[in-house]
């Protein structure tokens, strides 16, 4: 009987460690591969990022060889060593950002010690970068941003011929700028610098007209998320394809990428076409690059929740890491005032309501942290004096003004639609008491 007891103890031993075993197997998908590779190199990753703005994850030594990859791809020695320290700088790249204050005054004060330092771009962070994502992902952003002949079975989109290949220049490119839109570029003068680099980038259909001393005027690729049309009637009629393209297409050029579903194409296209003088051509976003991209992220804890999503920002500062030899950010700063204590809006060409669905404040931080570890160059001082002043201890409000009213009259409609159901709900009700009649 106690031997059948011992058996049976020992048994459950055995199954517990091999249950142990598997979920930290770092062949299993699902495992947390760089907290893996951290906790077998915590002496290489110590002695690397004790000061995180000299850290160089190529130097870190080449010690526990023995360690398993998570890629059957990688097979030269000196690859299986790299895949190892990119997968360390992405765990300490999430450690990082995990570590960043959430006190809004407590992250000022960061932002302006990060800003404090001299920036460097660091190629060799750059190559561990890509390689960690064409290994995970086993695909490059050149051939996959957009839907093509190649990485589609379809030819045809939305009643338009694909192209054969992507439409974008042949990377690597010397230097991007990627341009958001944040109100932090009012006054800036940045655009000149913004204008100098060999590729733009620019981001739903954000108007330059006016403010081109501060935004520049060059684009050679800006996106447009479907949700915009909304303004112009789903350009549905004549009357809304012309008010669209004279409001939103007039200043630009480029390619103009869009998740958009088959439905508003070729509006979209009519839209495009009423500019005589168009150098503009609509591509299609390849969705399921962006998912990928998106699960990738989650899979390191770079983005915090399942709910939330990556910003189509963040997803082409990704790309611009990719194809661009030096990449520079400009108006990503999703806050209502500056670090020098002035207020900004939402967006520097207009006034919207801000949404909480993209993890905006988590992205800042992670960006912040790419411009440490010398991925990216993060821009928020004037590019005419190249100063980052820090006030203290002025209050950041989480919404601009005007975008406080324009969340009042969203709620004004939410709350009028409720009560015309509950009113509903009444007639139906008092409907049938008058059908059974008096008890």
């Amino acid at each position: 009987m106690i031997a059948k007891r011992i058996f049976g103890l020992l048994s459950l031993v055995s199954m517990i460690s091999l249950l142990w075993m598997a979920s930290n197997n770092p062949l299993d998908k699902k495992a947390n591969y760089g907290r893996l590779i951290v906790e077998r190199s915590k002496t290489a990753v110590t002695m690397e990022t004790e000061n995180p703005f000299t850290t160089n994850f190529s130097k870190i030594p080449n010690s526990n060889r023995s360690l398993l990859m998570t890629t059957a791809s990688i097979s030269a020695n000196t690859d299986v060593m790299n895949y190892k320290r990119a997968a360390v700088m992405m765990t300490y790249l999430h450690n990082i950002t995990l570590k960043f204050p959430t006190r809004i005054d407590e992250f000022f004060s960061n932002v302006a010690g990060i800003f404090s330092n001299p920036w460097s771009h660091d190629v060799n962070n750059m190559e561990l970068f890509r390689l960690f994502y064409k290994n995970e992902t086993k695909k490059n952003f050149y051939d996959s941003v957009m839907l093509t002949q190649r990485n589609t079975v379809n030819t045809s989109y939305g009643g338009i011929e694909l192209p054969k290949e992507s439409l974008l220049p042949r990377p690597p490119y010397k230097s991007c700028s990627v341009v958001g839109s944040s109100g932090i570029l009012l006054g800036s003068k940045c655009g000149r610098l913004i204008d100098e680099k060999d590729f733009v980038f620019r981001f739903n259909l954000a108007s330059i007209a006016g403010f081109e001393e501060d935004v520049g005027r060059k684009t050679n690729m800006t996106t447009m998320n479907p949700s915009i049309l909304t303004r112009f009637g789903m350009l549905a009629s004549a009357s809304n394809r012309t008010e669209f393209s004279r409001s939103k297409l007039a200043d630009q050029e480029g390619l103009i990428w869009t998740p958009m579903t088959n439905r508003y194409i070729n509006r979209t296209l009519d839209a495009i076409e009423l500019r005589n003088d168009s150098h503009m051509t609509l591509v299609i976003g390849n969705m399921n690059h962006f998912n990928e991209n998106a699960e990738l992220w989650k899979k390191y804890g770079l983005i915090r929740t399942k709910r939330l999503r990556p910003t189509t920002g963040f997803y082409f500062v990704s790309c611009a890491v990719h194809l661009c030899s030096e990449v520079h950010l400009y108006g990503f700063w999703p806050f209502t005032t500056s670090l020098d204590g002035r207020d900004i809006p939402a967006h520097y060409y207009d006034d919207i309501i801000i949404t909480k669905y993209h993890d905006a404040s988590h992205e800042i931080k992670l960006l912040l942290n790419m411009h440490r570890l010398g991925l990216l160059k993060f821009h928020i001082e004037n590019c005419e004096t190249g100063n980052v002043t820090y006030v203290p201890g002025r209050p950041v409000r989480a919404v601009s003004a005007a975008a406080t009213n324009g969340t009042k009259k969203v709620r004004k409609i939410i709350k009028k639609i409720i009560k015309k159901v509950y009113r509903k709900k009444i007639k139906v009700t008092q409907g049938k008491n008058d059908q059974e009649g008096p008890n």
